[in-house]
């Protein structure tokens, strides 16, 4: 039987996350890791980083809105004329 994709991700994830618990670092740095998640397991994932923020800093590359809107601060990159550039949009709290 051939294990999902989906379910590869969120096991290395979790296992990852476990293993900081033990041997914590500063930072963590994951990239993409939500690319191929469906978006029940995408906010699931983004939930358990964001409690998981309290005691170290993730840096998430991602391009699902789900990653974005659970962010305390966003980087955006994109290349203008062979250069990089680097820009953060200020962040607002909404009332509902």
């Amino acid at each position: 039987m051939r294990v999902q994709w989906w379910r590869k991700i969120c096991s290395c994830c979790y296992f990852h996350l476990c293993y900081s618990k033990l041997f914590p670092a500063p930072f963590y740095v994951f990239d993409e890791i939500d690319a191929h998640l469906d978006s029940y397991n995408s906010e699931k994932l983004a939930d358990l980083l964001k409690e998981q923020s309290i005691n170290s800093q993730f840096i998430c590359i991602t391009l699902r809105d789900v990653f974005m809107d659970r962010a305390d601060k966003l980087y955006g990159v994109y290349l203008q004329n062979g250069i990089s550039r680097v820009i953060s949009p200020r962040l607002m709290e909404v009332s509902p």
